[in-house]
């Protein structure tokens, strides 16, 4: 797969990233994020303005993939935000099928 971020958290106080690229990985670290086990990332959000701006830098810049699942999931989260005007462009969402099997969808 390529090299992208993967947004698995995004909903609440924190954004939640997965990415294996030393130089993505690098990137995060230098736009706040933690390293924490298992190259995930997390970074604190106090507001939804930072939340959005840090989106908005993320998806302008970057390869990002946003994780589908059940309650206010990334990729429903960004698709409403979409919705609102606040977010434009395409979106990639990631969903999986098995622990080894996933697919990426654009909308």
């Amino acid at each position: 797969m390529k090299s992208y971020i993967l947004i698995h958290e995004l909903a609440g106080s924190r954004i939640v990233a997965q990415c294996d690229d030393v130089k993505l990985q690098q990137l995060l670290i230098a736009l706040g994020f933690i390293k924490e086990q298992n190259d995930f990332f997390i970074k604190k959000v106090d507001t939804e303005q930072q939340r959005i701006h840090i989106i908005k830098n993320l998806m302008q810049n970057y390869q990002v993939l946003f994780a589908d699942g059940q309650d206010w999931s990334p990729a429903q989260l960004i698709l409403y935000y979409r919705d609102q005007g606040i977010i434009d462009g395409k979106i990639k969402i990631i969903s999986w099928q098995n622990q080894h099997k996933y697919k990426i969808i654009e909308e």
